[in-house]
């Protein structure tokens, strides 16, 4: 070995990597270094940086000592898929530290949010209670006690009168089989009703937003005299009550329930309802906000056992039955309930007739024949003032309208 001088006190090291060989002494530091730099060099996982250990070879561990750990890098290289110049790779702990990134920015963003809502609902409650404020003032400055003043189909309640009786009269459903003629309309307001039905809005569950309806409630002859001054009346407890001890309303009128059986000659208040959050109850067997009050009566009935404090102890300022929910122990029409009798106040006392069907086709006036085929007829105005379902009424309503939409077309009609 000598003569082949394969003794000696260096040892030839051979790195398997960078293919380099070196001469290092047994006991020096460079044992473990086979590259001039001692460095392994080596490119990692991310394709951007090099591997800043000492040379360690491929072993099974190498992949691991080359994850890289520094997050997202731009790599210029060409994409064969793309033909883009620019790619990116992201490092499992990038991953992690993006995904916590973009958690906290939307976190931030939906705390902007929320507090963006509290302040425009701040703003709305500050704006709403001022003006409340301000017709409480307005109010307390007018004659106290009740106004009461009919409305004509002529003159300057004309607009006033025919809108009440449209929402009367053509808000009647098919299925109430009771098609009405409206007979007179009388408006009505109370200083005192109104400071209670203003104060009412401010001490609701979701203020400011106050859901005020217009609504129908049927009444009688005691009811007409005694609604428009004292304001409604909470029904006493009883299982016949179906929604519990509230006042109730409904969209359409006359509505079966929403009132006391119509007589021929029947009267239904046309009123303001503030509504507030109203919990939809979809029949009494469906689940709903208000379930653990349902109870069944002695006449094997399910019926809502409710009250003010119950209702509003589950944040809630009324209750919404809708519409087509009867074989769920509902209701067939809508109905809206409300348990504090100062979110209602009257605004018109509708008095209305029934009819079969259609107005009458019979003529009340003579008529004047001037020609074979050919006869005349004079309604005046005071013929009709107090008639509902003539076929004089109808033909004068016809003949104003025609006139009017003349008089706009035509500037020298007289």
């Amino acid at each position: 070995m000598e003569k082949h001088a394969c003794l000696g006190n260096q040892l030839v090291m051979s790195c398997s990597r960078h293919g380099t060989k070196r001469e290092v002494s047994p006991t020096s530091d460079d044992v473990n270094s086979v590259t001039k730099s001692g460095v392994c060099s080596a490119l990692m996982g991310c394709g951007i940086h090099k591997c800043d250990l000492k040379c360690h070879g491929d072993g099974e561990d190498a992949a691991q000592l080359h994850a890289c750990s520094h997050g997202l890098h731009t790599i210029q290289r060409q994409c064969s898929q793309t033909g883009s110049s620019v790619r990116y790779l992201l490092c499992e702990k990038a991953e992690r530290d993006e995904a916590i990134r973009q958690a906290e920015a939307l976190r931030k963003i939906e705390q902007a949010e929320r507090e963006k809502e509290q302040r425009e609902r701040q703003q709305r409650d500050r704006q709403l209670r001022a003006e409340v404020d301000g017709l409480l003032a307005d109010i307390k400055r007018r004659p106290p006690g009740l106004q009461k003043e009919e409305l004509h189909r002529r003159g300057d309640h004309a607009a006033e009168y025919f809108r009440v009786m449209d929402r009367t009269e053509k808000y009647v459903q098919a299925d109430h089989h009771t098609p009405i003629a409206v007979r007179k309309i009388e408006k009505v307001f109370n200083n005192d009703l109104e400071a209670r039905f203003l104060e009412a809005k401010k001490l609701l569950c979701s203020f400011p937003d106050c859901n005020v309806q217009e609504l129908f409630h049927g009444t009688g002859s005691e009811g007409v005299e005694g609604i428009p001054r004292t304001g409604f009346r909470l029904p006493p407890w009883s299982e016949d009550n179906m929604f519990g001890m509230g006042v109730y309303f409904a969209t359409d009128s006359p509505s079966p329930r929403a009132r006391k059986p119509f007589t021929p000659r029947a009267v239904a208040a046309c009123c303001c309802v503030t509504l507030g959050r109203a919990c939809t109850v979809n029949g009494l067997e469906c689940p709903s906000s208000l379930k653990d009050h349902v109870k069944q009566s002695k006449k094997n009935r399910l019926f809502l056992d409710v009250d003010k404090d119950k209702v509003r102890r589950a944040e809630f300022d009324s209750v919404h039955a809708p519409r087509g929910t009867r074989d769920k122990a509902g209701v067939l029409f809508d109905e809206m309930i409300v348990y504090d009798p100062a979110q209602a106040i009257p605004r018109y006392i509708v008095h209305f007739s029934h009819h079969d069907g259609a107005r009458t086709s019979e003529w009340k006036s003579p008529a004047r024949v001037v020609s074979p085929g050919v006869s005349v007829r004079k309604i005046m105005a005071a013929d009709v003032e107090d008639s509902a379902d003539s076929k004089e009424l109808y033909e004068f309503d016809f003949a104003i309208g025609h006139f009017t939409r003349l008089v706009r077309q035509y500037k020298n009609v007289t």
